[in-house]
Formats: structure tokens, C-alpha cells, sequence
């Protein structure tokens, strides 16, 4: 798959640290915008998307963790790098456990932070759709632990919705949802993103098979049953996406 440029999103209130940022990561060949704080940072997300954001821990009117929260409501597979001058187990612990990938200590090690950024940019991206709650959060931190960018959806309308905004390399889709269907969400990935590979999971294959006369009717790429076996599928998905990138 041929992927767009890396977006990068630089969010801190010391105009010296974004403009030193901004130009280290341009020199590497990253597109870069910054803000000033939380409130500048929420209105670039609703006008472009990003692949990584760095922010600063502790800004005023809203902190980087508050900021990041907001953050995952409008681009859930976004990749954060938390940056603190008053980074502490506890704040690292917060930080990590509301789903940034990584905690930095200012002053920066620019070379360490070049290193994360380029293994941030490489993650493929995976979007679960699914209306089990549990099952979602569960896949999020396996697929985070295994190099994946995530974003999760409960319900068919805003899974489409996302489809035509965000490319995505894989997406995994259970066929019964409460509010819509699998089988929609595939048709608009073969209608609007036909480079994405897409995994139907399914609680019952022996029903959803004898409804569809083959593979190609149901429309995805593989069929992954409930319970997961986790390897199995992990290996499926390295393998959806070295077929994407080639």
C-alpha cells in the first residue's frame, strides 16, 4: 500500500521547544504543524488528520493528558507521545494507562524521540468493529502491544464514517452488530477503501458461511471465529499486511 506522508501534530505552550521540534522533524522528512495548547491542538484535528502527536504534559487551561483524552474521541488510531518536565512513575503510569504510547522527560533525547516517532510511523493502522465494550478495550491493548495504531467502533454508522474519512490496512468487523451490520461495513470498505483488507469475526462461522454462498459473497478477506485464537490471528494480520504493503 502506498502510504501518504507521516502527519505529525507538535503541541506545546514554549514557542522555542514547537519551533525546534517542528524543524528536527521536518529535516527527517515528516510533514509537521504545532499548537500552542489543548484548545488550538482540538480545532487542526477536526480539520486534518494525524499519525502522531507530541504533547506536553503540562500545559495551562487543559493538561496533555486531558488533551489526549479528547484526542481519541476524534482520531482514536492517532499515536501519542506524552513529553514531561515532571515525569514521575505516576504520571508515566497515567499517562501509558489512558493509551499513550510513549513517556518521554524533557529536556528531550532527540534521538531516542527520532526512534519512536519513525517506529510510530511504520505501526500499521487497525479499526475493530465491535459492540462488545470489553472485548474492544481487550483488542485495543494486544493489538497496541503488538505494533498496531488502533481505533475502535461499536455500531455500523460511525465504522463507515470513519472508513471514508481514514485509510486504515486492516479491519476487523463482527458480523452481528447491534446497531447495523458487518456485511454493511465491508461493502463501503470495497466501495470506499478497497485497498483495506477486512477480517469478519464472527461468534457462529457455520451460520455465517451456509448464508453466504463463498468468500467472495461475504466479502472479506478471512473469517476469524470467537473465541480468538490469539497467535492465529495475529499471524493473519502480519500476513493481510505484508500483502497491503506489497
Amino acid at each position: 500500500m502506498n502510504r501518504e506522508p507521516t502527519m505529525i501534530l507538535v503541541v506545546d505552550d514554549e514557542p522555542d521547544i514547537r519551533d525546534n521540534l517542528q524543524d528536527i522533524l521536518q529535516d527527517q522528512g515528516y510533514q509537521v504543524d504545532t499548537a500552542q495548547n489543548g484548545f488550538d491542538a482540538l480545532q487542526q484535528l477536526q480539520k486534518k488528520r494525524y499519525d502522531v502527536a507530541l504533547l506536553d504534559y503540562k500545559m495551562p487551561g487543559m493538561d496533555g493528558l486531558t488533551l489526549y483524552h479528547r484526542i481519541r474521541e476524534q482520531q482514536s488510531n492517532l499515536v501519542a507521545i506524552m513529553i514531561s518536565a515532571y515525569a514521575s512513575p505516576e504520571t508515566t503510569e497515567k499517562a501509558l494507562s489512558a493509551g499513550a504510547s510513549f513517556v518521554l522527560s524533557k529536556p528531550v533525547d532527540l534521538k531516542h524521540l527520532l526512534k519512536l516517532v519513525a517506529m510510530a510511523a511504520m505501526q500499521s493502522t487497525v479499526m475493530v468493529v465491535d459492540d462488545d465494550v470489553a472485548l474492544c478495550d481487550s483488542l485495543r491493548d494486544l493489538l497496541r502491544q503488538n505494533g498496531y495504531r488502533v481505533c475502535i467502533c461499536h455500531d455500523e454508522s460511525t465504522a463507515i464514517e470513519q472508513v471514508k474519512k481514514n485509510e486504515y490496512d486492516i479491519v476487523l468487523v463482527d458480523w452481528r452488530l447491534d446497531h447495523g451490520s458487518g456485511s454493511n461495513v465491508i461493502n463501503a470498505i470495497q466501495q470506499f477503501s478497497p485497498q483495506t483488507a477486512s477480517i469478519m469475526i464472527t461468534a457462529n462461522h457455520e451460520e455465517l458461511l451456509a448464508r453466504s454462498q463463498d468468500m467472495t459473497q461475504i466479502g472479506a478477506d478471512a473469517i476469524c471465529q470467537k473465541p480468538f485464537n490469539i497467535p492465529e490471528m495475529l499471524t493473519l494480520m502480519k500476513t493481510l499486511s505484508r500483502k497491503q504493503d506489497s
